[in-house]
């Protein structure tokens, strides 16, 4: 049976650059605060120690490519039969078709959360 029943939360991080300037990574409060409702641990699963440049005015498939290069799985031999995957803001959706993908052979399902989505004025595809 296919059960869309999270086991867990797990967030997409924010790149190193940006954390140093919050002091904080939104994903992870989101995940936090998610967490405390649902009564789910809050997996740390992906790294991202790269910062190679600002993809604000990047089109979908250079985020894509940048995603590819900056954000990893960690180690891990538990499997799931579904995560939840949070994010605060998605602008194209590289960031979370990375982590979604990188999910895949530790998860069964992968359900996505995110807080806001921004408006392009023009088509990022």
């Amino acid at each position: 049976s296919f059960d869309r029943t999270p086991e867990a939360i797990v967030y997409v991080p924010s790149d190193p650059i940006s954390f140093r300037r919050r002091l904080y990574d939104p994903g992870e409060a989101l995940a936090k605060y998610l967490s405390q409702g649902l009564q789910l641990p809050v997996l740390n699963l992906f790294q991202r120690d790269v910062f190679l440049s600002a993809q604000k005015k990047l089109h979908r498939s250079d985020r894509l490519r940048y995603f590819r290069e900056t954000i990893k799985l960690r180690p891990i031999t538990q499997r799931f039969r579904c995560l939840l995957l949070v994010d605060d803001v998605m602008t194209t959706g590289a960031s979370l078709d990375r982590c979604s993908e990188l999910l895949k052979p530790i998860s069964e399902a992968v359900v996505v959360y995110c807080v806001a989505r921004t408006l392009a004025t023009k088509p990022l595809i």
